[in-house]
């Protein structure tokens, strides 16, 4: 008997590893056109270091572009270093009851 609940369990476990949770799949949105074209760009297989290459590229770009925006942001609010060095210190967190 006791065989049997582990095996049982460990079925579960194993559906568990693969299946998002429910929340996941009710909070989920349909991929738009770019993210499907860029599914088919990657239909076959390549060599790791051209994924590599590709990946290095596309996080150059997007760290690029969070640059210019906090770029744009620190203009428009006067943020400066000492800005930063401020929030650094605060202690933001939330209050929990006890």
């Amino acid at each position: 008997m006791a065989e049997l609940y582990k095996e049982e369990n460990k079925l579960n476990l194993e559906k568990q590893d693969i299946m998002p949770p429910d929340n996941l799949m009710q909070n989920s949105t349909r991929l738009n056109v770019q993210q499907l074209e860029m599914l088919r760009l990657f239909e076959h297989p390549m060599p790791d270091k051209a994924y590599d290459e590709i990946k290095r590229f596309v996080v150059k770009i997007l760290a690029e572009k969070v640059d210019v925006e906090m770029e744009r942001l620190e203009k428009e609010k006067g943020w400066t270093p000492d800005t930063y060095e401020q929030w650094g210190k605060e202690h933001m967190r939330t209050p929990y009851k006890k």
